[in-house]
């Protein structure tokens, strides 16, 4: 991967993260108002790609780093 595709990916991640953080004002999970495998699958997601990929949630996104 070179350095033009490291930006881009941390541009969609950064959206990623913005667009689940104004989904949960709205809702307790990310996907909706049950919990799902949907959800199973957001949080892996958003762990992975925070922790192994090295892409940070930013502060910004309070409602998504709520424990």
């Amino acid at each position: 991967m070179g350095p033009t595709e490291g930006i881009v990916g941390r541009a969609t991640a950064s959206d990623f993260y913005a667009e689940a953080d104004a989904r949960l004002l709205g809702a307790p999970f990310v996907a909706g108002y049950e919990f799902s495998v949907d959800n199973i699958t957001a949080v892996v997601t958003i762990d992975f790609a925070a922790r192994s990929a090295c892409l940070p949630i930013a502060d910004e996104t309070t409602t998504l780093r709520r424990e």
